[in-house]
């Protein structure tokens, strides 16, 4: 059944068709899912804004090491209510402009700490998108494998309606002829209706399916499209090591745990640091121009130049607690990244044999619908030449239908494991393979 394509039908008419593609004759690939779901999945857009938030604290503690220049200005009036010999009561007027610029020196690696600390917490936020995006990307292959399993057992069920509606014309055929009894109508009349229910139960299904894609997609009210089926055999030839290897090489869970480290290594530095001066050089110059009335009083310019230094002297012990507080903060992260990579390792392990044990039953389902299908044979051969019953026959294709569901219910699940061995190993399994 490799290369086949199927439809499904999605129920949800919202006016959100331009977030897509111009609609296309061609079937609706994985890889585009993925490229739809990379764009539009609202978790993949919220963990990108975080991390340009976090892009934004790399710029700001830069700023740090750069010149800061100030500007003031004000206008003041001052009145003056005294009368004495050869003067008159009036005000005066002041416009007084500053411009001041200020310049960090050197801080004991303060700054450079916090720069750091801001550096490796974008980092981390660049893996953190990069972990929403792989539980996305995992989410939508199991929507697109789910709404392929459904369609194809959809198409058995129409298959084994027909089928069963062959049967009550064949056993009425031999009913009136005299050859077969009443009762072998009646029982494939039976096992028609029960295949009916069984078809309204896989439409009912099938409908399920389709909003699990819209929702792993970020893109409700998808336009019907036909999808490639990709539910074919896939020789399994994983290794073990290989896998646990990758994983912890290219997981961004373990990547963004490390820049979480590395990020507070830098608060306890910082922290450190709080017992050492801070000096920085200033500059500034003031002009004042007064005036009273329409009479021009004069202006004054300043020039001020300095270098200070600032040392806290005692703080209340809060120095040596934000120290404590910081070790602890570092310990935890340390052990965190233990304890991720434990897990990542374990979940490595758990993926590759439940991807083995899923391969070694898609064989055995292969095999089972093969006798099925020669089993189904051989009844009617009987049946047709009054050897057999009516119900050898319909157990026969009752034992066929449960073959074919097993096999696809196996391919379903083996091609699941597959995609979860991808997501627990962080890479796609052409890379695993040439590790």
């Amino acid at each position: 059944m490799g290369g086949m394509l199927v439809v499904f039908s999605l129920f949800l008419p919202l006016p959100c068709f331009a977030q897509l593609p111009a609609p296309t004759t061609g079937p609706l690939l994985l890889q585009e899912c993925l490229a739809l779901a990379d764009k539009n999945n609202p978790e993949i857009q919220a963990a990108r804004s975080a991390a340009a938030a976090k892009r934004t604290g790399v710029q700001t503690s830069a700023a740090s090491f750069l010149p800061s220049l100030d500007a003031e200005s004000s206008l003041s009036r001052t009145a003056n209510a005294n009368r004495s010999r050869g003067t008159r009561a009036g005000s005066e007027l002041g416009v007084p402009v500053s411009l001041s610029v200020s310049q960090l020196l050197f801080d004991f690696g303060k700054a450079h700490q916090g720069y750091m600390k801001s550096k490796h917490d974008s980092v981390a936020a660049k893996y953190s998108v990069e972990v929403i995006r792989a539980q996305v990307f995992l989410a939508v292959k199991t929507a697109y494998i789910g709404l392929l399993k459904a369609q194809r057992a959809l198409g058995i069920a129409q298959e084994t309606l027909k089928q069963r509606e062959h049967l009550i014309a064949v056993t009425q055929e031999l009913f009136d002829s005299g050859i077969r009894p009443r009762f072998d109508v009646v029982r494939a009349q039976i096992d028609a209706e029960n295949a009916r229910l069984d078809l309204v139960e896989a439409e009912t299904r099938l409908a399920r399916e389709g909003p699990n894609l819209e929702v792993a997609l970020g893109v409700p009210g998808l336009q019907p499209r036909a999808l490639e089926d990709i539910l074919v055999d896939r020789e399994w030839t994983m290794d073990e090591s290989r896998v646990q290897r990758t994983a912890l090489e290219r997981r961004s869970e373990i990547s963004n745990q490390r820049e979480q480290v590395e990020s507070q290594r830098n608060s306890l530095g910082l922290a450190r640091r709080a017992f050492w001066p801070t000096t920085s050089a200033s500059s500034a110059l003031l002009y004042r121009q007064s005036s009273a009335g329409s009479a021009f009083l004069g202006h004054e310019r300043e020039w001020t130049v300095g270098v200070s230094a600032k040392l806290n002297l005692f703080g209340g012990f809060s120095n040596v607690a934000t120290i404590t507080r910081e070790e602890m903060a570092l310990e935890k992260t340390q052990e965190d990244l233990k304890g991720v990579e434990q897990k990542i390792s374990a979940e490595a392990r758990q993926a590759y044999q439940t991807a083995a044990g899923e391969a070694r039953k898609l064989k055995i389902a292969r095999n089972l619908e093969i006798l099925a299908r020669e089993n189904e044979s051989l009844s009617w051969q009987l049946y047709r030449s009054g050897k057999g019953t009516i119900i050898l026959v319909t157990d026969a294709q009752s034992q066929l239908l449960s073959a074919r569901l097993s096999r696809l219910n196996s391919l379903a699940d083996y091609h699941l494991a597959l995609s979860r061995l991808e997501y627990s190993a962080g890479a796609v399994l052409e890379d695993i393979q040439r590790r």
